[in-house]
């Protein structure tokens, strides 16, 4: 099977949809124009944020939020999956942090690789906790 990001221009054949999931563990969901507008909100590092976040949202909304669509990543984070009547745009980052590092040393947080940069305190690594899918 060909990378996922083939898919981000054309659907896949029945035949190619229904072979892979005869047998799959896990699946990847594509957003943007090639799904009609889907986009996901993408928590990361275990999902710290999801939970102020979704409170935010219940207390603005509570129908909204009981109507949401939300998985857990493999990473053990979580998406929020929804659709847009305007098309999407690209990935957006809505919230990260700076992790200052003793060396320039890669390192793995939460499942995911990370390469310090020089800075002037330092090494640092910048931690994506939440950004759009689209």
């Amino acid at each position: 099977m060909p990378g996922w990001k083939t898919y981000q221009k054309r659907l896949p054949t029945p035949k190619q949809a229904q072979t892979w999931f005869a047998d799959s563990q896990a699946i990847c969901i594509l957003t943007g124009s090639i799904s009609a507008n889907l986009e996901m909100i993408d928590f990361d590092h275990v999902a710290e944020l999801f939970e102020p976040w979704y409170a935010m949202v219940a207390a603005e909304d509570p129908q909204l939020a009981s109507m949401l669509v939300i998985e857990r990543s493999q990473s053990a984070g979580k998406h929020v999956v929804y659709r847009c009547q305007e098309p999407v745009e690209g990935n957006r980052k809505l919230a990260q942090r700076k992790l200052q590092l003793c060396s320039s040393e890669p390192v793995v947080i939460d499942g995911k690789r990370y390469v310090p940069r020089e800075s002037s305190q330092g090494f640092e690594a910048t931690l994506t906790l939440i950004e759009t899918r689209g």
